[in-house]
């Protein structure tokens, strides 16, 4: 029985990683607030993007400073239902380095040396402290755990 119910997850579970990500790239309804701490970003790929070699995404602060530039390479785009091709790059946005408050995102193509026209900018977000982890009540304090002053 276990060997059956294991065949089928896997029969079930193969097909939906095979299948690429469905771009779900809306913008945040108005009133719903700045995304907070990005890990991802998509976009309406390049119409050059068989013959270009990388995008670029800036990160620019509310001052419109670029305050980081990320080679993200040459995802592949994901065909939607509509035939257009979007870059969805989900994961791999670490936005940690830079300081607490609102960015927005600039994303560009770069081929044979040549770099393309600026994106619209992205909706904004906001970086800003991580949420510590759960807090856990302990009866008594164990002797090798530092105690702040």
């Amino acid at each position: 029985m276990r060997f059956f119910l294991a065949l089928l997850i896997v029969l079930f579970a193969i097909p939906a990683l095979a299948q690429p990500p469905s771009p779900d790239c809306d913008i945040p309804a108005p009133g719903a607030g700045n995304v907070v701490n990005p890990t991802g970003v998509c976009f309406q790929a390049s119409p050059d993007h068989n013959d270009i070699d990388s995008y670029a995404l800036d990160l620019v602060d509310s001052s419109g400073v670029v305050v980081q530039t990320i080679d993200m390479g040459k995802p592949l785009p994901v065909n939607t239902p509509n035939g257009e091709q979007w870059v969805v790059w989900l994961g791999n946005l670490n936005v940690m380095p830079v300081s607490f408050g609102t960015y927005t995102s600039i994303a560009r193509s770069i081929g044979n040396g040549v770099t393309g026209p600026n994106s619209v900018p992205s909706n904004f977000w906001d970086r800003e402290p991580g949420r510590p982890g759960g807090p856990r009540v302990v009866a008594e304090l164990i002797d090798h755990v530092p105690m702040a002053n």
